[in-house]
């Protein structure tokens, strides 16, 4: 299995993708000691809209100069250009992704967006603000999120 890994995450990947997520996910490795580490992976649209996995990376903290040497991998594999990478709000990842694709775009995840709004204001006016927030993403067209983005400023 081992093999199998290794030779899926050094496949030649296709030289365009539409969109990239880039995330980390903790969990325990036992390696002397058990100790959390972060499971790095990027998961790619092509522009057909087809969703694959493009790679995964293990490694003991989560900062940003580790989304470089996945960026730097990504590249190797034959990734050239990338639109739009959406990401957490980790510290420096914009400039990471810029300093390795320097045209791709980047946007923060809904989801990370969301939860730090969520952390932001009061328990009781939380699902308010939230559902307010969801009619912003949602939206079918860009001017009926401009719309909801508008309202949601305004309240």
């Amino acid at each position: 299995m081992i093999e199998d890994l290794g030779s899926f995450n050094e496949r030649r990947l296709a030289s365009r993708h539409a969109v990239v997520y880039l995330d980390a996910s903790f969990f325990a490795v036992r390696r002397d000691t058990v100790n959390k580490e972060a499971l790095h992976f990027a998961i790619g649209i092509t522009p057909e809209g087809n969703k694959e996995t493009l790679s995964y990376h293990l490694f003991p903290t989560d900062p940003s100069y580790n989304w470089e040497i996945v960026l730097n991998h990504l590249k190797s594999q034959g990734l050239e250009e990338c639109l739009l990478f959406v990401t957490d709000g980790l510290t420096g990842i914009r400039d990471t992704i810029h300093h390795v694709y320097p045209s791709a775009s980047h946007q923060s995840c809904w989801v990370h967006l969301s939860r730090n709004v969520a952390h932001a204001v009061r328990v009781k006016d939380r699902r308010d603000i939230l559902n307010d927030l969801k009619q912003i993403y949602h939206s079918s067209y860009i001017s009926e999120a401009q719309g909801q983005l508008k309202t949601f400023v305004s309240k």
